[in-house]
């Protein structure tokens, strides 16, 4: 997280560097990111099947983001639910 913690900086990990690889552990982080943030990515092996699944990230948006994310998901609700009555 750019705004918590940095782990390696903590208690004794922040002593190891003999065998510490700055540039892999990014490598490794990114692909974490792009695996765990990529669509589908709350069902095993990305497969929703009933194709259910909303997510909405990230996890803490500013307060305004936040307020528009919500009237656009809103909306997209509502639409929904018209198409679904047939309306």
């Amino acid at each position: 997280n750019s705004e918590g913690v940095d782990y390696l900086q903590c208690g004794d990990l922040a002593n190891i560097t003999e065998f510490f690889d700055e540039a892999k552990a990014k490598e490794y982080r990114d692909a974490a990111v792009e695996e765990l943030t990529a669509a589908g990515a709350t069902f095993p092996y990305g497969v929703d099947p009933q194709d259910s699944n909303i997510r909405i990230a990230p996890s803490l948006p500013p307060i305004h983001e936040l307020e528009q994310a919500i009237a656009i998901l809103c909306d997209c609700l509502r639409m929904a639910a018209l198409e679904k009555l047939g309306v």
